[in-house]
């Protein structure tokens, strides 16, 4: 009734923090999307993940408006892990694009003889030293056909599969000379 005063108990008062959202694409450096990526917001508590889908795409969202660091992690680990700084705003959708290095593989092995010319695709890319070693580095991941030469051996070709971030060892290849011949006149007594 007017004038009357009831006691309510007490009365707790939330202050719901404003957020924001965060999205993005995932990218290799051709252009193609890169699915399995987790993608983290590592100084929030608890940290708030997401995976990226098959076209490469995350959001995150509901996030309290602040600064924070994403790190980009490859599930199968194919790509280099990325971090970077954002800026999430009241009842924005701040775009965080991605793109990540693909982590690479060596192939190393020997020849016999030494100093032989390895190549792929036509491109010299290591010569063996005079004990036959060699090491190719910084390759992409996926398979290889390397061509072996040396002047007065036959040529050899070897398919070899680069794995990310680990060396292919004893990729060995024996190189076999090529048949000489002999020329000039025979001079002899005759019977």
């Amino acid at each position: 009734s007017p004038g009357e005063n009831k006691d309510l108990g007490d009365i707790e008062l939330i202050a719901r923090a404003t957020r924001g959202n965060i999205k993005g694409k995932i990218t290799d450096n051709n252009n193609k999307p890169i699915p399995r990526v987790k993608v983290t917001i590592i100084d929030s508590t608890p940290s708030i993940t997401t995976i990226t889908n098959n076209e490469g795409e995350y959001a995150l969202n509901d996030i309290v408006i602040g600064k924070y660091r994403l790190t980009f992690e490859h599930i199968d680990k194919h790509f280099y892990d990325a971090e970077r700084e954002v800026t999430v705003e009241e009842e924005k959708t701040t775009i965080v694009d991605m793109v990540m290095e693909k982590i690479k593989g060596t192939i190393s092995g020997k020849t016999t003889p030494g100093n032989v010319e390895i190549y792929i695709g036509g491109e010299i890319v290591a010569t063996s030293d005079n004990d036959g070693n060699y090491k190719i580095e910084e390759l992409l991941p996926g398979e290889y056909t390397l061509t072996y030469r040396k002047n007065n051996y036959i040529e050899k070709t070897l398919t070899v599969a680069v794995h990310p971030g680990i060396n292919t060892p004893n990729t060995n290849i024996t190189l076999d000379p090529k048949p000489g011949t002999v020329t000039g006149r025979v001079i002899g007594r005759g019977s």
